[in-house]
């Protein structure tokens, strides 16, 4: 109990701590200049014009990818990046073909299994086994397509190999 509360009142003095900083960081004043060092009112001061953009933000917009097939098409271009690309698409679409199947067999072979004992109104090792095997092998059929699809990062390195070589072409996740 003496733990905890020592645990608790560490974690409360961290947290007003980290409180009082931010409000100590807000309540310091801006930096003015005092009155008796104003510029002389022949030196004109010029603002800088409300249209320029800061210079971290790029002049234009990264082009988002939506799936795999976009990045394979997006970068064609590139003799390098395009193979890879157009690899991960065809596993990305091979990937979803074994889950479809996995699922409307194993679906379907559930699906008989259940008919099979609802119309007998009592459970054979027929339709214990077909419900088993169905649900086996949608289960089976979704592990190869976490196994075999690709992931997330296939999808950045990809990326960034495209965005270090085309830096005016930006693509973004």
């Amino acid at each position: 109990m003496i733990r905890r509360g020592l645990a608790l009142t560490v974690v409360s003095l961290v947290l007003l701590t980290a409180v009082e900083a931010k409000r100590a960081r807000a309540d310091e004043p801006a930096t003015t200049i005092p009155v008796d060092v104003a510029t002389p009112a022949a030196v004109p001061t010029v603002a800088a014009p409300a249209s320029v953009a800061p210079s971290c933000t790029p002049l234009y917009a990264p082009v988002y990818i939506e799936d795999w097939g976009r990045l394979a098409a997006l970068t064609q271009s590139d003799s390098l990046i395009s193979p890879r690309a157009e690899f991960w698409a065809r596993r990305r679409e091979q990937a979803n073909w074994v889950l479809g199947a996995g699922l409307i067999l194993g679906g379907g072979a559930a699906a008989l299994g259940t008919l099979d004992r609802l119309t007998t109104d009592a459970w054979s090792n027929t339709s214990k086994w077909s419900i088993a095997g169905g649900v086996g092998a949608a289960l089976v059929s979704f592990l190869a397509y976490l196994a075999y699809s690709p992931d997330q990062d296939d999808l950045l390195t990809i990326l960034n190999q495209w965005n270090l070589r085309h830096p005016d072409r930006l693509l973004a996740p």
